[in-house]
């Protein structure tokens, strides 16, 4: 409220400007509504000295004058002083992800005090290509390109772009490249050491001897082996396509009846016929191995588990819990001691860790050598490498994986090309 409006308004009823009564012609909100919640926040805030709270959702950043909007939420905090107190503020519902725990969980999550860097996968992309969906996908994703633009990125479906772009090396969920266990070793084909193995993965690329597993997601070498499901009712609930994931990673009964061949066959990924998926320990066998479910519950996910290591539920440990919808963390204290044979999660994963550990050493599995694509960094030499990304073929030795261009000349091409679209 300016010092005008303030002086020439006797009371809340006056049409004044910023008044509850003069902004009920532009909000439709009833005066005595907003002096009711004004009251309500304002009393809230000193009984409880600013442990005022309003989570609002990303969707008013969906609509006109939403700066405004936002505006008004911040000043019921910061004119009843409960910005910057525990328990008070605003919790927006987007980008609250990246909270102070993050960074432990995320060390603990990928073991990246020990070993680096994590291979990660992002999971739509694994699935797809894992549950074979992209055989009978009829989506053809060239009609997306720009009108200027080569349209052959987009062909065979979603199938390329996701191959090509885990090759260009930008797809945020890399594959890692598979070596043949003769390989797996410090020395690979005459080369020594790390920059050995480095000449090595380059070569074999260019040369085609080496791809990323997505190449040929139906090699039984490229198959996912071992799943473990923390928690999550994967089986039954969140699969994207549920009964793929029955018929392909557990090779069970399920109700696809339609005929799996795309309607563009894809060009850099291998297409296997259907009657070599249905040999012994072909994909039609199922790809999975073991399927090892954590979870307090007996859940569809569960049911289908080879394993079901009961855990401990949120009344039954010590933990931290944080959400995208809070500024803060949850923390939790057991009420009670874990039931029966359940286990806290990190006591199950604690005690599989020292179980492999020591099968390892029975077995006499000696360590070897692994590889590790990561994607590039956004702006890098290396992603500015490929100007427009434009998809150069390792293979046919168009490309110098172990080489960098100047960086002056990759961001004048890229400008270049911003100025042409």
């Amino acid at each position: 409220m300016t010092a005008a409006s303030a002086a020439s308004a006797g009371s809340y009823e006056d049409d004044t400007p910023y008044t509850p009564a003069w902004q009920e012609k532009y909000t439709g909100i009833a005066p005595a509504l907003v002096i009711k919640t004004a009251r309500e926040i304002a009393d809230n805030a000193i009984k409880t000295n600013g442990r005022t709270m309003i989570i609002m959702g990303g969707g008013i950043n969906h609509w006109f004058h939403a700066d405004i909007v936002y505006r008004t939420i911040i000043n019921l905090l910061l004119f009843t002083g409960c910005e910057g107190r525990n328990g008070g503020g605003w919790a927006h519902y987007v980008g609250q992800e990246k909270l102070r725990p993050n960074e432990g969980w995320a060390r603990i999550m990928s073991g990246s005090d020990w070993q680096a860097p994590p291979k990660m996968l992002n999971s739509t992309s694994f699935y797809y290509f894992a549950t074979d969906q992209w055989r009978s996908d009829e989506i053809q994703t060239d009609a997306l390109a720009a009108a200027k633009r080569d349209g052959a990125l987009y062909a065979s479906g979603g199938l390329r772009p996701a191959r090509g772009t885990s090759r260009l090396g930008t797809r945020l969920s890399d594959v890692q490249p598979r070596l043949e266990p003769d390989r797996r070793r410090r020395k690979v084909g005459g080369l020594r050491g790390a920059d050995g193995i480095k000449q090595y993965v380059v070569k074999s690329l260019k040369d085609g001897s080496l791809d990323f597993a997505w190449a040929d997601p139906d090699a039984p070498q490229n198959f996912p082996r071992n799943l473990f499901v923390w928690r999550c009712n994967l089986l039954g609930s969140s699969a994207k396509g549920n009964d793929y994931f029955l018929k392909y990673l557990l090779g069970t009964e399920n109700s696809i009846f339609q005929e799996e061949d795309a309607a563009v066959r894809p060009q850099e990924v291998k297409w296997r016929e259907k009657a070599e998926l249905e040999k012994p320990g072909g994909a039609l066998d199922g790809k999975l191995d073991l399927l090892v479910a954590l979870d307090f519950r007996m859940a569809g996910n569960a049911l289908y588990s080879d394993v079901v290591l009961p855990t401990a539920t949120w009344y039954e440990k010590t933990d931290l819990s944080s959400t995208d919808m809070h500024p803060f963390v949850h923390p939790f204290q057991p009420a009670v001691d874990p039931l029966w044979e359940s286990r806290t999660d990190w006591d199950i994963y604690r005690t599989l860790a020292q179980a492999v550990s020591a099968v390892a050493k029975d077995a006499g599995l000696t360590p070897y050598t692994n590889i590790a694509a990561t994607p590039l960094g956004h702006d890098s030499e290396a992603e500015l490498a490929q100007p427009g990304r434009r998809r150069a073929r390792l293979e046919k030795g168009r490309v110098r994986a172990d080489s960098r261009q100047d960086d002056a000349e990759h961001r004048r091409e890229h400008d270049r090309l911003h100025e042409t679209l």
